[in-house]
């Protein structure tokens, strides 16, 4: 087989995993969501998985979430066990279910610290990520 036909059939097979994926995301939606739930069971832990996007180390979001270190450790503890996340870039914590619940409301309190305030009276919309479903592994 020639180089250009293993890529192209490389590529075929990627798109007809990442449909059934999708399928499978959907299909499962609320197992999935029930899961987050019980993992993220406060505030604070909402806030952990928000900002659980690979970016910080534990003893970064602790704080930002507003957990006591060894808090936000158990959570990572446990949503490591539980599959929903993974610690693979050099000790930061990423969700493994790129889904956050449209209805935390987390979620603007978080973006509102993030971005700077503007001299526009718009509201933010919620988080692209609020209905989003990806694996989160690159």
């Amino acid at each position: 087989m020639e180089a250009d036909e293993s890529l192209h059939l490389l590529r075929e097979v990627k798109t007809t995993l990442e449909t059934i994926r999708r399928i499978l995301e959907i299909q499962s939606r609320p197992a999935l969501l029930a899961e987050i739930k019980r993992l993220a069971s406060t505030t604070e832990r909402r806030k952990m998985w928000i900002l659980s996007n690979g970016d910080l180390k534990t003893p970064e979001l602790a704080p930002k979430a507003g957990l006591k270190l060894r808090a936000a450790q158990y959570f990572v503890e446990e949503g490591t066990r539980a599959g929903l996340l993974a610690v693979v870039n050099r000790g930061c914590p990423e969700r493994t279910i790129d889904l956050v619940p449209e209805d935390w409301t987390e979620i603007r309190e978080i973006e509102a610290k993030a971005s700077p305030p503007s001299n526009s009276s718009a509201s933010t919309g919620p988080n692209e990520n609020g209905g989003g479903v990806s694996n989160g592994q690159h």
